[in-house]
């Protein structure tokens, strides 16, 4: 079985062991004890045993251990997680370029468009949900103040997201205010947690970073709460029409 280095050398300024991946499987990985010279790519040798550890951890304590965890470190999640994402979405509106051209046509048309970078995100949910691994959402809202960005992102959600494979359900918090949070968080594996929209060395709120122990705990707790009583999003969306 041949394995391809994933870990960056040297780790900070010390040798230190290596971390391969499975080339047939980039979710498993396995941790040389000795310390090797930089090198693509190793073969076990015969008496030798590999301990498999999911790749999702390794890269996270990687990340962590090396220094900062990083946008491209939270990418790579999507790329290892092995059973299931989970996304805690909190916020009335987004400041994202990329969607800007979306909702002025949602706006002016009611048409919704697939704006850049959009179907990339669309062919990483149907990919996942082919080889069984699942993407789920939660957002907290207010049903009754939603906002118009709320509006356009529930409807481009539940015409693209939930076709794709993505299980998205909706919180209002006017019936279930104990729920209401503050951070939107990725968990990965019910293991990896990410939170977003951090502050950055230039001032921006586009930052990840990790959350582990209590605040982790934290955060499944409440997303057992909250999955327990959350309404698809289409069956919201029927539900808010019905009312406006």
């Amino acid at each position: 079985m041949r394995y391809r280095r994933i870990s960056d050398t040297p780790c900070d300024t010390r040798d230190c062991p290596a971390v391969f991946s499975d080339r047939d499987d980039d979710r498993r990985a396995i941790v040389r004890g000795d310390l090797l010279p930089p090198t693509e790519e190793i073969d076990l040798e015969e008496q030798e045993r590999a301990v498999v550890v999911p790749a999702l951890h390794i890269v996270a304590a990687a990340a962590e251990l090396g220094g900062e965890f990083t946008r491209v470190d939270f990418q790579r999640m999507f790329q290892l997680f092995a059973a299931d994402a989970f996304r805690i979405e909190t916020r009335d509106r987004y400041d994202v370029a990329a969607e800007a051209p979306a909702i002025a046509e949602f706006e002016a048309t009611g048409r919704i468009i697939i704006y850049e970078g959009k179907q990339d995100y669309l062919d990483l949910i149907t990919g996942n949900a082919a080889a069984g691994r699942t993407i789920r959402r939660v957002h907290t809202v207010r049903a009754s103040r939603l906002s118009a960005y709320l509006r356009w992102e529930f409807a481009s959600q539940t015409a693209t997201n939930v076709p794709a494979g993505e299980d998205i359900r909706v919180v209002d918090l006017d019936s279930h205010p104990e729920l209401a949070a503050d951070d939107d968080v990725w968990i990965f594996d019910d293991a990896v947690g990410v939170k977003m929209w951090q502050p950055t060395a230039d001032g921006l709120n586009n930052g990840v970073a990790r959350a582990t122990g209590a605040e982790l705990d934290a955060y499944r707790g409440w997303q057992a709460d909250a999955w327990r009583v959350a309404v698809p999003l289409p069956e919201f969306v029927d539900k808010i029409g019905e009312a406006a």
